[in-house]
Order: structure tokens, then C-alpha cells, then sequence
């Protein structure tokens, strides 16, 4: 399209060690493995993306149940002043986050709890590029949470993700 382009994918991922204290692959059976769908739209002016993600968490070797995860997020942005490919760029952005974690029964010293649930954040944010360059900077807010009781919900995350382009 002149002056845009969109963009559609499918994501595979398997992950053999996530990182997570107390999680690495000696504690955990097998791998996990992470599936979604993903669309863009980036124009002169307006943006857009959307995306779904699952994630098929498998439980700890210690029988921990691992719960499975699904995210869904939607964006939409906007450049108020369309400049050059040689100059800088800002695109503010307002995106919408779900994330809802399988609920499963969690014992601990004899006593079983309720984990999961489901968490909705209203998310602005601020991207600027130069070139093949690029600095983000967004702050989640948690507008929406059902949750088990006694179960902690984020209050907010802030996220700064600097990005460099081959």
C-alpha cells in the first residue's frame, strides 16, 4: 500500500528454560511452548496492531502445577507529525492488555489455595524511532482484575525496551 504497510504472522516458540527462579530445567518435566497470531498495520499516520498469545506451561518436577497463560493485546497509535525516514519520529500509542492465567489449586503446608485468573490493563505508551533505531517506554495499568481471594493483582508495570534493526 502506498505510504503503509500490513503485516500478518504465527508464532512457535519452544522454550527450554524460562528463566524463572526456582524453574530452570532441573525443577521443570519438558519444555514449554508458546503459540499466537499476530497482525500490524503501520500507516503514515495511524497504527495499529493486534496480537494473541498462548503459552503451555508444564508443571514442575516437584508436581508444582505451572499454570498455562493466554495474553491478548490490541494497540493503536498515533504520529501527529509525519516527518522523513532521516529524522526522528514519535508515535504515541493506547493499548488494551488481557492476561489470564489458568486457575489451578496450589497446597502448601497442607493448605490448598486457588490461583489464576483474569487481568485487564489500559496501557499508554510512546515509541520513537530514528532510522533503524528504536526507544519504547509504556506504564501498564490494571483497570480489571478477577482474581481468588487473597491472590495479589499488579498495580501497574513500566516497561523500557530499546530496539536496534539489522
Amino acid at each position: 500500500m502506498p505510504g503503509a504497510q500490513g503485516s500478518a504472522a504465527v508464532l512457535g516458540r519452544v522454550i527450554l528454560d524460562d528463566g524463572e527462579v526456582g524453574h530452570h530445567d532441573a525443577s521443570r518435566e519438558g519444555e514449554d511452548y508458546l503459540v499466537g497470531l499476530t497482525y500490524g498495520y503501520e500507516g503514515r499516520k495511524w497504527y495499529r496492531w493486534a496480537s494473541i498469545r498462548h503459552r503451555f506451561n508444564r508443571d514442575a518436577a516437584n508436581g508444582f502445577e505451572r499454570p498455562d497463560k493466554t495474553k491478548v493485546d490490541l494497540v493503536g497509535g498515533i504520529r501527529f507529525t509525519p516527518t522523513e525516514y532521516r529524522e526522528p519520529d514519535w508515535v504515541w500509542m493506547l493499548e488494551l492488555n488481557y492476561e489470564r492465567f489458568e486457575r489451578t489449586n496450589e497446597v502448601v503446608d497442607g493448605t490448598s489455595r486457588e490461583l489464576g485468573g483474569d487481568q485487564l490493563f489500559l496501557s499508554p505508551g510512546l515509541m520513537w524511532t530514528y532510522r533503524n533505531f528504536a526507544a519504547k517506554a509504556g506504564v501498564q495499568a490494571g483497570i480489571y482484575e478477577d482474581f481468588p481471594t487473597g491472590q495479589e493483582a499488579d498495580d501497574y508495570r513500566a516497561l523500557i525496551e530499546l530496539e536496534w534493526h539489522l
